[in-house]
């Protein structure tokens, strides 16, 4: 379990970055997967933007 709350929660600044990192790379093949429909890529889009969100909240926190 220790594993899984590093991963959620990282506590030095490279895991973060490594994090950071991560979820732009899943962002973009996300987006590159759905690009030809408008909908699906609306929904990533949000989804992308709140789960940088959430990580820019830990970051000022």
């Amino acid at each position: 379990m220790d594993f899984i709350r590093d991963m959620l929660l990282p506590e030095t600044d490279a895991g973060v970055a490594a994090q950071l990192a991560l979820v732009i790379v899943a962002w973009g093949v996300a987006f590159w997967l759905v690009r030809r429909r408008s909908e699906l890529r609306l929904v990533v889009l949000g989804i992308g933007l709140v789960t940088l969100g959430f990580i820019g909240v830990r970051a000022i926190h």
